[in-house]
């Protein structure tokens, strides 16, 4: 049986968009459903939450398939009043932006208010300190992000009052991690210089399989054969490096850039930034980072 790691939140593999048309000036403080559900899984609470009010969710499959036998009623509730209710019997929580509702694990480390977590800050390139334009800085998994200007200087605003970790990237440079910033402290961000593995740099064209074959393993692991799935679209798939292994049947993929994932049918984008791309008969690996754009 195939096994599948996913170390971090990642989008087609165990994450489903799952949207309707949305109304710009609708909120869920503001739009009202009635409901009469009983014993259903959370997931299908969101997907008739969704039918209803018009409003998107977007969530890891992996955290919300656990939930089920879910009741729920009322007539003229708020969305967000339902949320609170389904909600509280989880470990789940859930963050309205740009009209979507991002479903997350609760985080029970308190943070400090929103307004005191503005990030101001520089990145340089580690030993010669020399600024470093169009890095991406974004809160991993969200929709939140900016890139920093010619002299690395960058304003990236609060992500809610919780903690999510921010991604650092620019091509030719190691990914940066940063878990907390000093308040009211200009931040400086170092990033080192790519160091090229072997495996990564020396991909054959006569590894035992076409390029063709393996870009085409590559999407199906990738993205995956549900309908969702079928309507993405990798753009620029000539960033992405391909090797095979005969003896392990393992395919690995490697790129420099982010992985541009268009899904015409939601009218997403997803930057995914690999770390680890490995697939094989019995394990599939994809760990990275992930920025969404509309």
């Amino acid at each position: 049986m195939k096994k599948t790691c996913h170390i971090l939140w990642i989008i087609i593999i165990g994450l489903n968009l799952l949207c309707a048309n949305t109304a710009r000036s609708q909120t869920i403080s503001t739009v009202k459903i009635d409901l009469e559900v009983k014993s259903k899984t959370l997931k299908e609470v969101f997907q008739i939450i969704e039918q209803k009010s018009g409003l998107h969710f977007i969530y890891n499959e992996d955290l919300v398939s656990v939930y089920s036998n879910i009741s729920i009623s009322g007539t003229g509730r708020t969305v967000s009043s339902v949320l609170n209710d389904i909600l509280s019997k989880t470990n789940l929580w859930y963050i309205e932006q740009n009209n979507k509702i991002i479903i997350e694990k609760k985080n029970p480390v308190p943070v400090d208010p929103p307004e005191t977590k503005i990030i101001n800050g520089k990145i340089l390139e580690a030993g010669t300190d020399k600024p470093v334009k169009n890095a991406r800085i974004y809160f991993d998994g969200t929709l939140n992000g900016t890139s920093s200007d010619s002299t690395g200087s960058f304003t990236l605003y609060p992500q809610g009052n919780r903690q999510v970790p921010v991604i650092v990237n620019a091509v030719g440079y190691d990914i940066e991690t940063i878990n907390d910033f000093p308040a009211g402290k200009r931040a400086i961000i170092y990033l080192n210089v790519r160091q090229y593995d072997l495996e990564a740099v020396t991909i054959s064209a006569s590894d035992g399989m076409s390029r063709k074959e393996k870009l085409r393993i590559f999407r199906k692991e990738f993205l995956g054969t549900s309908g969702n799935a079928r309507s993405c679209e990798i753009i620029n798939e000539d960033d992405i490096r391909l090797s095979y292994n005969s003896t392990t049947k393992t395919i690995k993929a490697y790129s420099d850039k982010p992985i541009i994932v268009r899904n015409k049918k939601l009218g997403y984008t997803l930057n995914f930034l690999p770390k680890d791309l490995t697939f094989s008969p019995d394990r599939i690996m994809v760990q990275g980072y992930q920025f969404f754009e509309e």
